[in-house]
């Protein structure tokens, strides 16, 4: 304690941190010397330290609370079922295996202490179920045994009996209700009792009478402190009694006033809000007008947004697919490294905390004058920074391996997925030159076939007057809706209904008198003049409608 009564000397006050480090002892006196420039520094932390103080000491209250809280309850709870403190510990774990809260075996323990009276007494109910059972209440010298122990000798018969309606019905009569809940702990052995008993103190569990003594004193010296700070508080409270009394009776006289002012504030007020409401009235009318007006703009803005949103829903799914697609195959892969970095980061900060805990000794024991304390601290501070170092080495190296083994494969794959959309690409590319090229050549062939054969029939010097029907002109005889204005065939293949608006005409194909083109005594001197010939042709059934390209 007085070590830390110097250490908070130095911090907060620099006069007693001289003083202190004079009285540590002579050893230390050139020590203060070397050391009074750091010492100096000691007001700069000052507030950090008192901080730090404060939850340190609400941290240590509420666990020494806490304690205390358990050690009383141990104490009370013990007298109330009339066992020792430590069986007490001891039967709360065993029956906290079973199951059982000890709390509700109150009432158990109750009836207990009646049977056990009955039986010293030799009559009643209580010495039948002891004598069922082959359990004395009293010892060898005739003294009678305690609660506790008779209570330990009832549970152990009980574990020998076979299971079945007697044991159930002869645990009830001894323990009331709290019987059928003993049952699942009455159902199991003795040994086996024993062993979780034995448990309970190689574990901790069980606390020393000197501890529970300790905590019932700190919970009634804490019940003692709340009482006072409550009196404190009430004495204020009393204290200001007057002026409140005074106050309500000004209240109370004043009150047709306080009224008045309240019902002209209340007037205001509603009047505000009246207008406040006509507003937002109007605000939803206009809205509405507003909206009615632009209705169809509206729509296309929706419409507009849930295309996007489906766009984006569709890149969402495609990415959550891909990451899931990701993670099945390298999640393990990223865990291992993600624990590798944990590992380094734990290092670090373990290295970094015995690093500090040494320097803290260090000074400690050179502001007492303990020198060869001080240089054990040295050599355990360069030895902790030296293992730490190697802890740190050693775990780095493992993540730059596993960063190694995790990611390659990755990059690897990620390389041939490139590669791969690369080449599709460029067989892509290659297939549409081919199309065009294929498709460029077919036309061509087909040109030179149509001018071929119009050469052949136009070698002679006339070409008499012929008649072409539009085929080209599309028909109805499958039915459907008319998309666009233009020419169509009704009745290619049998009769046919066509609906039409006020004002379409329909003409007979029989009438129409097809597409004539007069052709008079052509003269075909060489291959170009059948060329241009021929482009005339086209272009005057384009000027028709019989030729769209």
């Amino acid at each position: 304690m007085q070590i830390f009564k110097l250490f908070g000397s130095i911090f907060v006050d620099n006069d007693k941190a001289n003083k202190s480090l004079s009285k540590t002892d002579k050893k230390a006196e050139g020590v203060a010397g070397k050391f009074l420039k750091v010492v100096k520094s000691a007001g700069k932390v000052g507030l950090a330290v008192a901080g730090m103080a404060t939850v340190a000491g609400a941290t240590i209250y509420k666990l020494a609370s806490k304690s205390a809280e358990t050690t009383d309850r141990i104490d009370k709870l013990s007298q109330r079922l009339g066992l020792s403190r430590k069986g007490f510990q001891e039967w709360e774990y065993a029956l906290s295996q079973s199951g059982v809260n000890i709390d509700s075996l109150q009432s158990g323990m109750k009836t207990l202490s009646q049977r056990m009276g009955d039986a010293i007494e030799g009559t009643g109910a209580g010495a039948e179920i002891f004598n069922k059972l082959g359990v004395s209440v009293r010892d060898a010298n005739g003294e009678i045994k305690s609660q506790e122990q008779v209570f330990n000798e009832a549970i152990s018969s009980f574990q020998k009996m076979s299971d079945g309606i007697e044991k159930a019905d002869l645990a009830q009569q001894l323990f009331a209700r709290s019987g059928q809940e003993l049952l699942p702990l009455l159902n199991s052995s003795s040994e086996a009792t024993e062993l979780l008993k034995q448990q309970a103190n190689e574990m901790g569990m069980v606390l020393s009478d000197d501890a529970v003594d300790a905590g019932v004193k700190l919970t009634d010296t804490l019940d003692t402190m709340k009482r006072s700070i409550g009196a404190v508080f009430t004495k204020i409270g009393v204290a200001l009694m007057p002026m409140i009394q005074s106050f309500s009776e000004w209240v109370i006289t004043n009150m047709p006033q306080i009224q008045a002012v309240f019902s002209t504030a209340f007037t205001i007020i509603g009047g505000f809000v009246s207008g406040f409401i006509e507003g937002i009235r109007l605000i939803i009318n206009w809205l509405k007008d507003w909206v009615a007006e632009n209705q169809e703009t509206i729509n296309y803005i929706v419409e507009k947004f849930n295309s996007l949103f489906n766009t984006v829903r569709e890149y969402i799914t495609a990415f959550i697919d891909f990451a899931k697609e990701f993670w099945t195959k390298y999640g393990e892969d990223i865990k291992t490294v993600l624990s590798s970095a944990f590992e380094v980061v734990k290092s670090i900060f373990s290295t970094a905390f015995d690093v500090i805990t040494d320097i803290f000794n260090i000074f400690r024991d050179l502001f007492n004058g303990d020198w060869e304390g001080f240089w054990e601290g040295v050599k355990k501070l360069f030895s902790d920074i030296w293992n730490g170092l190697k802890d740190i080495a050693g775990k780095a190296l493992d993540l730059v391996i596993d960063v190694i083994k995790g990611f390659v494969p990755m990059m690897l794959d990620a390389g041939k997925a490139l590669l791969k959309g690369l080449w599709e690409g460029i067989k892509s590319v290659w297939s549409g030159i081919y199309n065009w090229i294929t498709d460029k050549l077919n036309w061509l062939k087909d040109k030179l076939m149509f001018w071929k054969s119009s050469k052949s029939k136009m070698s002679s010097s006339s070409v008499p007057s012929t008649s072409y029907t539009p085929s080209n002109i599309p028909g109805l005889a499958t039915g459907g809706n008319i998309v666009s204005s233009g020419r169509v065939l009704v009745g290619e293949k049998g009769p046919e209904i066509l609906d039409l608006k006020a004002g379409a005409r329909v003409t007979p194909l029989n009438k129409m008198g097809g597409v004539t083109v007069n052709i008079n005594n052509p003269k075909l001197f060489n291959d170009r003049d059948a060329d241009k010939l021929g482009d005339l042709f086209v272009n005057r059934l384009r000027t028709l409608g019989v030729v769209t390209a």
